[in-house]
């Protein structure tokens, strides 16, 4: 199987309350195992995030980039909460 690149997911900004608890400057790696769940305990992703950044995730993780953004290395996705928007980064970690 082929392993890909490194990705990891930072929270960016927090408008309004996320109900799973996340924060701005939360930063997760999503090469290893991921804990999805509601929680809101730390290291614990939500799991409507996680659903909403997995095909950017993907493209990241083997080789892709979006044309938009000004760096190739970095997605920004919105969780889709419209009342209390939590707005990640993807990285891709070179190494």
């Amino acid at each position: 199987m082929i392993e890909g690149e490194k990705v990891k997911l930072k929270i960016v900004s927090v408008k309004g309350k996320c109900e799973a608890g996340h924060v701005a400057g939360q930063e997760f790696d999503l090469s290893g195992d991921v804990t999805i769940g509601y929680s809101g305990k730390p290291g614990v992703l939500c799991q409507a995030l996680f659903y909403n950044i997995y095909p950017n995730y993907r493209t990241l993780k083997f080789g892709g980039s979006l044309p938009w953004e000004p760096d190739p290395d970095v997605i920004h996705v919105p969780c889709p909460d419209p009342f209390n928007p939590v707005m990640v980064q993807l990285i891709r970690v070179r190494e």
